[in-house]
């Protein structure tokens, strides 16, 4: 981070962050509603930081480092969050219902936590809720629009 990053809100960085990654996701973005563009945006900054430890950085020790700073980081805002009501729960979007419910059963059998069983929604979406290590929730979803799109 430089003396310029410091200076800047964290929405400012996340915006520059984005912008600057070469990618047509940043021009995506902007036909979002402004809520969920600054999301996403965020999420994407975030992935970018975490891509470029991963490429950039070749000292096993600082990569180490770096990468958990950043899950110290997450683990902290998913607390304040939760007490914010800001942001509750990630979500993965999976091509298929029998998908969903072969991955709940899969992570019974690993012992990870659900915090809500498998369920097929009236919309058509169905999914269930798990919580990793850190307690953070985590959807498994199948949404019939979303996971009929070929998202490569």
């Amino acid at each position: 981070m430089t003396a310029r990053d410091r200076a800047m809100t964290p929405q400012q960085y996340v915006q520059d962050k984005a912008a600057h990654s070469g990618s047509s996701f940043y021009y995506a973005f902007m036909f979002l509603p402004t809520r969920r563009r600054a999301a996403i945006t965020a999420f994407y900054a975030y992935c970018r930081e975490v891509d470029d430890v991963v490429d950039e950085v070749y000292d096993p020790s600082v990569a180490a480092a770096k990468l958990a700073w950043w899950q110290k980081e997450v683990a902290e805002s998913f607390a304040r969050s939760a007490e914010e009501r800001q942001l509750d729960h990630l979500g993965f979007i999976l091509e298929s219902i029998d998908r969903v419910r072969e991955l709940e059963q899969d992570f019974i059998r690993q012992g990870v936590t659900i915090v809500h069983s498998f369920k097929i929604h009236r919309d058509g979406s169905a999914s269930f809720y798990c919580a990793d290590p850190d307690g953070i929730v985590i959807q498994m979803l199948y949404e019939p629009t979303l996971s009929r799109q070929d998202l490569r």
